[in-house]
């Protein structure tokens, strides 16, 4: 599903209201583009809560009436962080971590999207073996995806999670290689994709060192069954 520009803003104004004030976060939740072939397609069925840093809800995000499948709408204070929790009709819980824009801006097309519960768990089971560990499924512990979004930045990173009962876990880093694979990640390796499971649930933190020794850390509000979306995470320049 893609619109121009002016059909976009027309759009936003329509549901809106010329009238809003403060900023708007506005746009589309997609599904699974590892389910489409990396096709936009708006997820029907979806719910996204947002909640603060302590998983307490928040109040801000809406869909208005006659929206189409998969739009929303977010007003909070300019800066202010959040999670976005995104469930589907065959979706694990995917949470994904932001900060609210300073200005009304729009979701890019893709940035959000939920997580198909057969890849999620077939992925954790063919490179974790823990697809079929109860807790996980059971709702009693947190998986984390994770996708940077400079592999090469990542190159030679040490990676760590401290999760909810602070313990400290290893995370697995993969590359693709050119038969489209996931091969565990060497020091000099691009890192292409990494996971972490098996994570007590509450405040999970994820340390990213780069060999240049930047630093990026993103904590997320984690309830058991869910995984945490790291999608496109970058090191500080």
């Amino acid at each position: 599903m893609t619109r121009s520009p002016a059909a976009r803003l027309s759009l936003l104004l329509l549901l809106t209201g010329c009238g809003s004030t403060g900023p708007v976060w506005y746009g589309y939740v997609y599904e699974d583009p590892l389910a489409t072939g990396g096709e936009l397609v708006a997820m029907a069925g979806s719910t996204v809560t947002a909640v603060d840093l302590d998983d307490a809800p928040m109040d801000g995000l809406s869909v208005p009436e006659g929206a189409p499948d998969g739009y929303l709408e977010l007003r909070l204070d300019p800066g202010t962080e959040l999670a976005l929790r995104v469930t589907g009709p065959d979706h694990l819980p995917f949470v994904w971590r932001g900060a609210m824009p300073e200005t009304t801006a729009e979701l890019a097309a893709g940035a959000l999207f939920g997580r198909s519960a057969a890849i999620g768990w077939a992925t954790l089971d063919q490179l974790q073996g823990v697809a079929a560990d109860a807790s996980l499924l059971d709702g009693e512990t947190v998986a984390l995806w994770g996708q940077p979004l400079d592999p090469a930045a990542f190159a030679g990173a040490e990676l760590r999670i401290v999760d909810g009962d602070g313990t400290v876990h290893d995370v697995d880093a993969f590359f693709i290689d050119a038969d489209g694979a996931a091969v565990p990640a060497g020091l000099s390796d691009p890192i292409q994709l990494f996971l972490a499971s098996g994570l007590a649930p509450g405040a999970v933190t994820l340390e990213v060192t780069a060999a240049t020794g930047a630093v990026a850390t993103t904590t997320w509000p984690a309830r058991g069954g869910d995984m945490l979306s790291a999608h496109y995470f970058a090191l500080p320049e």
